[in-house]
């Protein structure tokens, strides 16, 4: 499993520009948009995102693993375990069994 390297958000208070409509006197200095203040949002979705489906990832490939232990278990084969992972069977020719394309798995 892959450690976490997303560093601590630095996060911004934004605060809106308040302006008196009669006089135009400014009631309040709202937070600047600007370009380093916008990619550090967008910078900081993209890191998480990335972090999340790495995750959603390691999580099949566990629940796989998991549930590849319990069959084994329960049906008494513990000697007889291996796993193998494809993404897809273009470069397979399957004579027997079938594909699970959820959990990328060959039954035969």
């Amino acid at each position: 499993m892959s450690n976490c390297s997303l560093q601590p958000y630095e996060r911004t208070e934004w605060i809106d520009h308040l302006v008196d409509i009669i006089t135009g006197a400014i009631i309040q200095q709202g937070t600047p948009i600007n370009q380093r203040r916008l990619n550090n949002l967008e910078h900081g979705v993209e890191d998480v995102t990335s972090e999340v489906i790495g995750h959603c990832q390691e999580l099949a490939t566990m629940r796989t693993d998991l549930q590849t232990l319990k069959d084994a278990a329960l049906n008494n084969m513990t000697n007889n375990v291996f796993v193998v992972s494809f993404d897809g069977l273009d470069s397979l020719d399957i004579q027997k069994g079938i594909f699970d394309p959820t959990m990328k798995r060959v039954y035969a």
